[in-house]
């Protein structure tokens, strides 16, 4: 898929593996998703902005199926740090 004026940006963040992993969230849902990868600081410093983009009548359906995948990665974190009982 290329970008193009039909298309919208419905994710981006800086850590190449929550990219990916949000990528495989879209295409394993049927979403076709353009994924692109921007410089934001520099080369030397090696900060990227990575991005997801799909077709504007897909943004809706996307966002909502990235938004539970974030949510659900969050109570995962949240579920690995809570204190044992002892």
């Amino acid at each position: 898929m290329e970008q193009k004026d039909e298309t919208t940006r419905v994710w981006v963040g800086r850590d190449l593996l929550q990219a990916q992993f949000m990528r495989q969230v879209l295409l394993d849902n049927g979403i076709e998703c353009l994924y692109t990868e921007h410089n934001a600081v520099g080369y030397e410093a090696g900060i990227y902005d990575y991005g997801l983009w799909v077709q504007n009548e897909e943004v809706g359906r996307a966002g909502a199926l990235l938004a539970k995948a974030e949510k659900d990665m969050s109570a995962a974190l949240d579920a690995d740090t809570e204190p044992a009982d002892e």
